[in-house]
């Protein structure tokens, strides 16, 4: 079984597209946010994943949504 906190956005920071897949199979929120109100979409960007980025933004995650910093 799949850690979902650690487990997704683990995929995106390292740009591990099959999991990110798997985990938007089973209908995952493309919008969750980790505790510091990071999305999957900013890990995937932070760290150059276009192919997670691309997924991500495909499947209608918000690029406007802020952390706790206020970050996008």
């Amino acid at each position: 079984m799949l850690n979902f906190d650690a487990d997704i956005f683990d995929a995106a920071e390292v740009g591990d597209i099959e999991t990110v897949e798997r985990f938007w199979s089973e209908s995952i929120d493309v919008d969750y946010q980790d505790l510091a109100g990071r999305t999957l979409l900013m890990y995937a960007a932070s760290n150059g994943h276009i192919d997670v980025f691309n997924f991500l933004f495909k499947h209608n995650a918000d690029a406007s949504l802020k952390d706790k910093m206020g970050e996008t």
